[in-house]
């Protein structure tokens, strides 16, 4: 067995129970699948088999291979993301229109509606939600992998979810003073200010799905399967090719520090607690901040 080379048994996550290991190792093994980084090399011979073809390379080069084709979905994922944030808007306010339901659309650095409030509530929740929802479906079905492998629920170091939250909170509070004030993000919550005719109930409903539904939206999206399908080519790899992800999909430098800042450390602590329940609380933690700074500003 010593003169075996073989990535999938030798990769190791250690902060992961045995049963999210066999797992991951046997969604690697699957033949079909296209996503998985297998090399298996007897350095007695000269070839290796890579898939199912026997083939004459190297493991950086059949690594790369699977990088491409990881990338490609990936980028398709995030494509549909700002296909639904910039032209979903606009494909509804049309139809809206037709029905006869008045909405105005207005972009200034940023997207916002005018008109009928409890369509606009309904109308950016939706969006919100959507945009990281659709993508990160499009991942699940595409990579085929199993939940317990995309999200992982058991919490191994509980200790390390109350230092990530301190964390967060310390780097919310932090970068509040020059990177949330002119958030394109806290628009969602400026929407409120403008509603004079919806009742407190669905002010708190509207308030409360954006809190809690769109942070496991985009975790889901972020920390689900892409950041645990990225692990398989290192923890450094995944958690910088996700900080970087998040950071872009913000389209605004000072979004994209804090958003940046935000996710690196979630996903530090995803790896150390070893649960995707993690990364949903303390991205909530961050957003309860954000709905804060909104109402007090």
């Amino acid at each position: 067995m010593q003169d075996m080379i073989d990535v999938v048994e030798e990769f190791r996550c250690p902060y992961q129970t045995e049963r999210y290991q066999a797992a991951y190792r046997e969604w690697r093994r699957k033949k079909n699948n296209r996503y998985a980084f297998r090399f298996t090399k007897n350095t007695k011979e000269s070839t290796f088999s890579e898939n199912q073809a026997v083939v004459n390379q190297t493991p950086a080069q059949a690594e790369q291979a699977v990088l491409n084709r990881m990338g490609s979905l990936i980028g398709c994922a995030l494509i549909l993301f700002l296909l639904i944030e910039n032209l979903f808007d606009k494909l509804s306010v049309w139809i809206l229109d037709r029905r006869g339901i008045r909405i105005e659309f207005v972009y200034s650095g940023h997207s916002r509606f005018f008109g009928d409030e409890q369509t606009v509530f309904q109308l950016t929740a939706l969006i919100n939600l959507l945009k990281y929802l659709v993508p990160a479906m499009v991942l699940w079905i595409a990579l085929k992998i199993p939940a317990k492998v995309g999200t992982p629920l058991k919490i191994l170091y509980p200790k390390k979810i109350l230092s990530g939250t301190a964390l967060i909170m310390f780097l919310s509070v932090g970068m509040g003073m020059f990177c949330v004030p002119k958030s394109a993000e806290l628009e969602k919550y400026r929407a409120i200010s403008d509603a004079s005719g919806v009742d407190e109930e669905r002010l708190v409903h509207y308030v409360l799905f954006m809190v809690l539904i769109i942070p496991f939206g985009a975790e889901l999206l972020l920390h689900g399967c892409m950041f645990q399908v990225l692990r398989q080519f290192g923890d450094s790899f995944a958690i910088g090719t996700v900080t970087v992800l998040s950071a872009l999909m913000t389209h605004n430098l000072q979004d994209g520090i804090r958003i940046g800042l935000i996710t690196l450390t979630i996903s530090y602590f995803v790896i150390r607690s070893g649960s995707f329940v993690t990364a949903v609380f303390l991205r909530i933690v961050h957003e309860i901040y954000m709905f804060t700074l909104s109402y007090i500003e």
